[in-house]
């Protein structure tokens, strides 16, 4: 820019002053109309790009958590009108950037005509050599461009902060369920049947001719070291995984010719691990139910020992839990989690050691309370510690995806007692 007008101030000094005053003026106003009109939308753009970003964090990290409560369609609607928001401020920003640059376009092309005439008329009359006037279009040409690429900076600085992988269509594309043309499955009693199931995940099978059932209504404790094909069944059941062959049925149905979502609805779990939402505590327990009320999100809470804690915090159910519930303990997440077991009404319950981040009172207060509210509902409990599974109707023991042995607690728990469950070997 400075060696284009150092080059136009040689050749001429009104053309020199015009140019300086033309380029100035637009790379002045430029800015200022950036600083007060562009970049303020780009900001608030932005802001909505970061909720949307920890928005769809979070709902990666609790993705099976939200596929078995049948929260992803909730949360895909607030992801596209995050998405949304933050398009329309990004749309607008961009509009007003067309409409500045295509008036400074317009005025260059006016004052560079005029600049033009001008030059040919001083060529004309011997008052500016050939080679002149070849530079001074060259000069205006580059002081163009040169301006232009000063000010796009701040257009890529803005560009910059809303470029954001649209990663978010995993969670609200129209397919996320391949199989919802299929009929809902209706459960009424709870009962399960794996009837030989056959399943690898890469060349070993994890499971093999597996056969067992779970009478309606039953409690039933399943143990065994790790990789023995617990979290497997789980897996299974959920759809989360197909088997290569055999069936998995609940009340007698197969549920490979049902629909996913409708399997979601009769299934409620608690994860060994449970990562929370960057939301409020209520929040993160309605994702079980959305439509629950209040008063129904303090009675589960109640039953998951939870209520009490909550009552102690400044803004008690609108706590922010922070980015996985970082602001919560281990066992205070869990509780959260068991809430919304106890706020979700399935038929059937899955509890992956549900209640390890627990101490040993409010552990034996929360297998109170399943032991009191789960009356008719199908429980199965997966445990390393025998001690969890006291209450159970019967315990079934695992290892390399067989079962080695079932039997009531007492028969179990003494049979087992020195074992070390939480050993791979």
């Amino acid at each position: 820019m400075i060696s284009s007008l150092i080059i136009l101030f040689t050749i001429n000094i009104p053309i020199f002053i015009v140019a300086l005053i033309l380029f100035s003026g637009i790379i002045i106003t430029r800015s200022i109309y950036f600083t007060k009109k562009y970049l303020p939308l780009i900001k608030t753009s932005q802001e909505y790009n970061i909720e949307y970003s920890g928005i769809l964090n979070d709902a990666v990290l609790n993705f099976t958590s939200l596929k078995v409560y049948s929260a992803v369609d909730n949360f895909s609607h607030t992801l596209k009108k995050k998405r949304e928001e933050a398009n329309v401020y990004r749309n607008e920003a961009s509009k007003r950037e067309f409409t500045y640059g295509a008036i400074a376009n317009l005025i260059y092309l006016i004052v560079f005509a005029i600049l033009l005439v001008y030059a040919i008329k001083l060529y004309s009359n011997n008052l500016m050599s050939l080679g002149n006037f070849v530079f001074f279009i060259n000069a205006m040409v580059s002081l163009k461009a040169s301006s232009t690429d000063f000010t796009w900076s701040y257009i890529k600085i803005g560009e910059i902060l809303v470029r954001l992988k649209n990663s978010y269509e995993l969670l609200y594309e129209d397919y996320n369920y391949d199989d919802d043309y299929k009929d809902e499955i209706v459960v009424n009693k709870g009962q399960i049947n794996f009837d030989n199931v056959n399943f690898k995940y890469t060349n070993n099978y994890v499971l093999k001719n597996f056969n067992l059932e779970i009478k309606s209504q039953e409690k039933v404790g399943i143990i065994g070291v790790s990789g023995s094909g617990k979290t497997t069944l789980v897996n299974l059941l959920f759809k989360f995984y197909n088997p290569e062959s055999g069936r998995i049925l609940i009340d007698g149905q197969d549920i490979a010719d049902y629909s996913t979502k409708s399997i979601y609805k009769v299934l409620t779990y608690v994860p060994q691990e449970t990562i929370l939402m960057h939301a409020s505590i209520l929040d993160n327990i309605k994702i079980a139910k959305m439509d629950a009320s209040y008063d129904e999100i303090v009675k589960a809470c109640k039953r998951a020992e939870l209520h009490d804690f909550i009552e102690t915090l400044p803004q008690k159910y609108e706590t922010i839990v922070g980015e996985r519930g970082i602001k919560l303990s281990g066992g205070q997440r869990q509780r959260i989690a068991l809430a919304r077991i106890f706020l979700k009404d399935a038929k059937i319950v899955i509890f992956d050691e549900a209640t390890s981040s627990l101490d040993n009172n409010t552990e034996f207060k929360i297998q109170q309370n399943i032991n009191k509210y789960f009356k008719k509902e199908t429980i199965i409990c997966i445990a390393h510690r025998l001690s969890t599974l006291k209450e159970m109707d019967y315990i079934v023991v695992m290892d390399n995806g067989f079962i080695i042995d079932v039997g009531t607690p007492k028969e179990i728990i003494p049979k087992y007692d020195k074992v070390d469950f939480k050993s791979e070997t």
